[in-house]
């Protein structure tokens, strides 16, 4: 047999051997703590079936602590693993074949989907994943893993000096910017989220955020800036859509306004067993950081608002309705509207109070008006005494 020799200077092996040893010395200390290499421990793709020699490698990595395995490029065969949860595989363009269904997230060439990754039915969007992609299972081969995210990203602060909106401490960060003459929409992140439960229970959120309030610190559940810098933008601070495509209308139940099933924009739902100080509120700074319109409604079938709460006070208008300091503009507690329409029934009215007070004065002088259904009487009450009255009934007649 005719051997073949290749020759090289001394110095060329010593460069290459150099490089390599000094390669991995330093994946050995940049990496070694960090994850198992399977190809280390006898797990190479190529069709042999690797299950017992992948197990070890999984119950290696649980003992000791580490929570990654990485698979070289190429198709993996295992038939299935248990004491896996917690352990999460990546790899440069590889897959599992055999039967074992986790997802093996991809370093390598990110356009080229592996593992469990055929593209999920719902997903509409064509162009996702430009240079990166995490997919973990798709309609017929849906992911077993529960609540472990697929992704997760940890990270504890102490922070000392330049806390303010210019010195942002976030442990995600995404930066979208499109230049003149751009069209369409842009979404800095799009949460999408499809429940096709048929039980009664279920319950979904497209974004869920969970903010802790610890010692003298304040945080928000949801913050969000939108910032105007030309007078031809439109911007709004938040926008809730609340789509209704069933096709059946859900039209507001007033004996019980929460009964499944309902569609709301916004629901503010206090929690925690202490009392809460408001549930919504607009504005709060000084002129000229003011809305000129504090609450907009449009669009409303039935009501406009609906208060079923019994607070002491309903609606307070506690500094009255001025503009001005000299109170000469408006000044209207309550406006009904020049060209507003109540309607032509007997009931209705821009005010209707059935036979409530209508109240006048301070808690020490004061006197109200009410209507008597029994005599059909408008009642003139002063200092809780009746003081007169109007007689509605009978033919017409001057009062």
């Amino acid at each position: 047999m005719e051997s073949v020799v290749i020759s090289m200077g001394m110095s060329k092996v010593s460069e290459i051997a150099s490089s390599v040893i000094g390669d991995s010395i330093s994946n050995i200390k940049n990496w070694g703590n960090v994850f198992y290499n399977a190809q280390d421990h006898g797990v190479f793709p190529g069709g042999a079936d690797v299950t017992t020699k992948l197990q070890y490698l999984v119950n290696l990595a649980k003992s000791t602590g580490r929570t990654s395995i990485f698979l070289s490029h190429g198709d993996y065969y295992v038939t299935g693993l248990t004491n896996d949860d917690g352990i999460y595989f990546f790899g440069d363009n590889a897959k599992f074949v055999g039967g074992y269904d986790r997802v093996i997230y991809q370093m390598g060439n990110p356009s080229v989907e592996r593992g469990k990754s055929s593209p999920m039915t719902y997903n509409y969007t064509p162009n996702r994943g430009g240079l990166l992609q995490f997919i973990q299972g798709d309609d017929t081969q849906p992911s077993t893993a529960g609540v472990v995210p697929s992704v997760y990203i940890q990270r504890v602060d102490r922070s000392l000096t330049a806390d303010d909106p210019g010195h942002l401490i976030t442990p995600l960060y995404v930066a979208h910017k499109r230049l003149p003459g751009g069209t369409g929409w842009l979404y800095s992140g799009l949460f999408y989220l499809e429940d096709q439960s048929n039980t009664g229970t279920a319950q979904s959120a497209a974004v869920a955020g969970m903010a802790y309030a610890k010692n003298k610190t304040a945080v928000w559940g949801v913050y969000g800036d939108a910032y105007k810098f030309s007078s031809e933008a439109t911007i709004t601070g938040a926008e809730f859509d609340s789509q209704n495509h069933s096709g059946v209308h859900d039209f507001y139940n007033d004996a019980n306004p929460v009964g499944v099933p309902f569609s709301c924009g916004v629901w503010l739902n206090p929690a925690g067993g202490a009392i809460s100080s408001f549930g919504l509120g607009v504005g709060g700074g000084a002129i000229p950081n003011i809305f000129d319109c504090g609450i907009y409604i449009k669009s409303a079938l039935n009501y406009g608002i609906d208060v079923q709460a019994t607070p002491q006070t309903i609606i307070r208008f506690k500094n009255g309705a001025k503009r001005a300091s000299d109170q000469t503009f408006n000044g209207i507690g309550l406006d009904t509207g020049i060209n507003a329409n109540y309607g032509i029934a007997d009931h209705t009215g821009a005010i209707h109070l059935w036979s409530n007070k209508l109240a006048f004065g301070d808690i020490d002088d004061y006197g109200y008006m009410k209507y008597n259904d029994t005599n059909k009487y408008l009642e003139f009450y002063f200092g809780g005494v009746r003081r007169g009255y109007l007689d509605l009934s009978g033919t017409d007649h001057a009062l």
